[in-house]
């Protein structure tokens, strides 16, 4: 079998899968992914997750919504944490 047995994009996005989901699952390496070397699984799985983006990212308001809610709880957190060092004084014990 060689990439000529990939005939169709299906075919080839189900052994991609394959492959991932092996080693997510059980940490080895399937038999899948001898058809992919490194470079070409990373800027696959990057494809993915740009289409992923554009079909689920901040175009609906659900999604904007719930990231600037953890957005501003993460900003205000972290300015409390800062306002609390700034208020404390330390001192260097030799």
């Amino acid at each position: 079998i060689g990439i000529s047995f990939f005939s169709t994009n299906i075919a080839f996005d189900l052994a991609l899968k394959a492959c991932q989901y092996q080693f997510l699952i059980d940490k080895t390496v399937s038999v899948w992914c001898k058809f992919f070397d490194l470079e070409t699984m990373k800027l696959l799985e990057y494809k993915e997750d740009i289409e992923n983006n554009c079909k689920y990212g901040f175009k609906y308001d659900i999604s904007r919504l719930m990231a600037c809610d953890l957005i501003k709880d993460l900003m205000g957190s972290l300015k409390e944490y800062r306002k609390g060092l700034n208020n404390r004084n330390f001192e260097l014990k030799i």
